[in-house]
């Protein structure tokens, strides 16, 4: 149980800006949850207690039936993100401007994640280095 929103909230916040897959472990697990889970995008349901492996099988079969990994269950494919000559490769946490390479450390990658995956859409409270970092962002943050 969540201490300040209602997952069914979650799930309806993120399907108003994502096409992430989303399994739903809950402890409420009667008839009704599961359907309302269902039908407001969830794509799977698990309720607790549930053991490891089915997790485990219901997250592969949840990453097969979105394109997030092949049917012969090889690596999951890439994600990218792109914006004009910039792409952002998510799976391999590296960014490349017009083809070439950038050397970013990982709070940098993290801000230009940020940015794509949420600051376009709306206005965001506050420093985005600092909802990202969870922190005052300090000069010291670069070492060149």
């Amino acid at each position: 149980m969540l201490p300040d929103i209602k997952g069914f909230d979650v799930l309806r916040e993120l399907r108003a800006r994502a096409r992430t897959p989303v399994l739903m472990l809950t402890a409420k697990g009667d008839e009704f949850d599961r359907v309302l889970g269902l039908q407001m995008g969830a794509d799977d349901y698990l309720a607790k207690p549930f053991s490891p492996r089915e997790l485990i099988a219901r997250i592969g079969a949840i990453l097969r039936r979105s394109g997030w990994q092949s049917e012969q269950g090889g690596p999951p494919r890439p994600l990218s993100i792109r914006s004009g000559d910039l792409e952002l490769d998510l799976a391999g946490r590296s960014a490349s401007r017009l083809g070439e390479h950038l050397h970013l450390t990982s709070a940098e990658f993290d801000l230009l994640h940020a940015y794509f995956g949420i600051a376009r859409t709306r206005a965001l409270p506050g420093s985005l280095a600092e909802r990202v970092l969870g922190r005052k962002f300090s000069p010291f943050d670069r070492k060149h």
